[in-house]
């Protein structure tokens, strides 16, 4: 998985971080009223999703492999990392334990795409499986083919503290996209940065993602178009996006 340096958690938080804004009240919804308000957030960034559900009286821990992302998460959630509500952790989510145990645990903005293979998302939706409570949710977006076929464009952005640089692929036969990102932006000390990172995201199948899930122990696993009511997707490979949401049985 992506382990993004400093300058570009800074962009990041300043400019892409909007997704998690829009969806987190759109999944808070979705969940209806939770007794145990329990959250993991995998791969939660800067942790706006994770500020947004702490607000909502959740207990929060939120888990990523960038220490420069988390540092923001924890700037942003501080007074509840004060209150002992809100702890991140710095690992890789393909493959974690935790001692804690959560009624829901969440992904947003292709954090499940950043897995590598098949091995992996499996490897990952034990971990979750096993953190769940009985009766626990998971709830996480995708990117599909579709919507990674789309990353082949090349663009150049001028900002008033950055220029910005991303070159888009698709790679049919590897069943990967990739997107760099380059450029330079203003640390804010009179000085400009230069930063690189390449974004992957693997296109597994809706079909095997159900499976997968499945194997881990999840059931009444369900595929939902990505707007604001999360409705059924018939036809969730002709998405662009799609959530699924899988149940920790009784």
């Amino acid at each position: 998985m992506q382990q993004y340096g400093s300058a570009f958690a800074r962009l990041y938080n300043e400019l892409w971080n909007n997704f998690s804004n829009i969806y987190a009240p759109v999944i808070h919804n979705e969940l209806g009223e939770v007794v145990d308000k329990t959250l993991l957030d995998l791969c939660c960034g800067t942790g706006n999703l994770c500020v947004y559900f702490l607000k909502q009286g959740y207990q929060v821990i939120g888990l990523d492999l960038s220490k420069d992302m988390l540092s923001y998460a924890t700037s942003k959630g501080q007074s509840f990392v004060t209150s002992g509500r809100f702890t991140t952790i710095c690992c890789n989510a393909k493959n974690f334990t935790l001692t804690e145990r959560f009624s829901v645990a969440t992904s947003l903005y292709d954090g499940i795409n950043h897995l590598n293979d098949e091995e992996e998302l499996q490897s990952c939706f034990k971990s979750v499986f096993n953190v769940l409570r009985e009766g626990g949710v998971f709830i996480f977006d995708l990117n599909t083919t579709r919507g990674l076929r789309s990353w082949n464009f090349d663009r150049v952005r001028e900002l008033e503290n950055a220029v910005i640089i991303q070159r888009g692929m698709f790679i049919e036969e590897k069943k990967k996209a990739y997107m760099e990102i380059l450029g330079f932006t203003d640390t804010g000390e009179g000085k400009y940065e230069r930063f690189k990172e390449v974004i992957t995201n693997t296109s597994f199948s809706i079909q095997n993602v159900k499976e997968h899930l499945k194997s881990a122990g999840f059931t009444d696993v369900s595929v939902r178009k990505a707007n604001k009511e999360l409705e059924i997707a018939p036809e969730p490979e002709m998405e662009k996006r799609v959530f699924f949401k899988a149940y920790k049985s009784v």
